[in-house]
């Protein structure tokens, strides 16, 4: 039992380590060296992606174990769609009862931005925090399947650890007093949303697509409608219970199943 908790503690410091290490060495290092531009952003993204995945095979997880399976993607991008379905279907009938004046889609959609933000930031980011950093704090801290309260401290802490991952960057760029606290508490409010969509699920792919919409949402109603991200944030979260709660009961053994629904059965 020590063994385990040593080898869990010395994975989780070390993915901790390794997240940490990666800005300091990007803002203070990189950006210094080659200069801050769209290209110089693009590989320092890429390095992240890279970064996250070799943490998975560091740390001897599994992307199915942290939820990154192609049997998770097509629920999470249906998830996805009734999400953003809501978001838009609501804004065109405000508009439509002239209630409001919407932007319901963007003036133009870039590859360039979707590749970057979509798959370098969002699943790079994700695939760090939620599958590395969440799954290994997860078997640090909680004492067995059943201890849901650690759960949530876990989420708690890695919410915290989001928020500060993105302070070199924020020192750098010169945000200071209102600004910085200000950007910091969304990041550790977003992550809090970020860390229940997982915790509910275990789906990876879904974390990465809320995550993404907050970077380069298919709307922008996402982002400059607080109200309307709320809702799509809502709506993933219920998405994500009933994706966990399904595949919870997926698992539970036909025998117990069979037992479960009896009368209560007999003793001999």
């Amino acid at each position: 039992m020590r063994s385990m908790v040593a080898s869990a503690a010395w994975r989780f410091a070390l993915s901790v380590i390794c997240a940490f290490l990666f800005p300091l060495l990007v803002w203070f290092v990189w950006y210094r060296v080659v200069g801050y531009r769209p290209a110089t952003v693009t590989a320092a993204q890429a390095a992240l992606l890279a970064l996250a995945v070799g943490l998975v095979f560091m740390t001897r997880l599994r992307f199915r174990e942290i939820g990154a399976s192609a049997a998770r993607l097509l629920p999470a991008v249906a998830a996805g769609a009734i999400a953003y379905a809501a978001v838009m279907g609501l804004a065109f009938l405000l508009n439509i009862a002239g209630l409001a004046e919407l932007q319901i889609v963007r003036s133009q959609y870039r590859l360039d931005a979707f590749v970057s933000n979509w798959i370098l930031t969002a699943f790079g980011e994700e695939l760090l925090f939620a599958g590395v950093i969440f799954t290994l704090g997860r078997r640090l801290f909680e004492s067995g399947p059943g201890d849901s309260r650690n759960r949530w401290i876990v989420l708690a802490i890695v919410a915290v650890l989001f928020a500060l991952w993105h302070l070199p960057g924020y020192i750098v760029v010169g945000h200071a007093g209102g600004a910085l606290y200000g950007r910091l508490g969304r990041n550790l409010a977003s992550w809090l949303v970020f860390g229940m969509i997982y915790l509910f699920s275990g789906n990876l792919w879904l974390v990465v697509i809320a995550h993404a919409a907050t970077d380069y949402g298919l709307t922008p109603l996402i982002t400059n409608e607080p109200l309307l991200g709320l809702l799509f944030m809502g709506v993933l979260v219920l998405a994500a219970w009933h994706l966990g709660r399904s595949r919870r009961h997926s698992h539970v053994p036909q025998k117990q199943k069979r037992t479960g629904s009896g009368s209560g059965g007999h003793s001999t």
